[in-house]
């Protein structure tokens, strides 16, 4: 069996349509990688900065792929967010989830995210949103 190629690499226009566009996909501006699997797009994550504060709010789209390859995605994310939390000086990093969204809670908790409560009417059609949050020890 032929092991995968894993690449992650600068994000490209495209890239998130080519694991599944969700209704908010207009808000992917900032810094961004994919990650790939033998050449086809598995996962894409990006953090969109404030403009008045050290804030960023995360954004991750997964396809299948990136699915089969979760521990990939996972360690590739963490990487991203560590780096953009020291380069960019972040205090705090936000995620946005649907209330109904366990797997995507169960994630973020992995990610150190922590629960802030809900956002009534938030999503995109109107649905129910958890807000995560990530504040790094460096600013605790």
């Amino acid at each position: 069996m032929k092991t995968p190629k894993l690449v992650i690499r600068a994000f490209e226009p495209g890239d998130y349509e080519a694991v599944g566009t969700a209704p908010w996909a207009g808000d992917t501006f900032g810094p961004a990688f994919t990650a790939t699997v033998d050449g086809q797009v598995a996962g894409c994550a990006g953090i969109v900065l404030s403009t008045y504060a050290p804030v960023g709010r995360a954004w991750v789209c997964v396809g299948p792929l990136g699915r089969e390859h979760g521990l990939f995605i996972a360690r590739g994310v963490r990487r991203f967010l560590r780096v953009l939390i020291r380069d960019y000086r972040l205090v705090r990093v936000e995620a946005d989830s649907l209330e109904d969204d366990l797997a995507a809670h169960r994630w973020l908790r992995t990610m150190h995210f922590e629960d802030e409560g809900v956002m009534r009417k938030k999503g995109p059609r109107g649905e129910d949103m958890i807000r995560f949050a990530l504040i790094p020890k460096e600013s605790a």
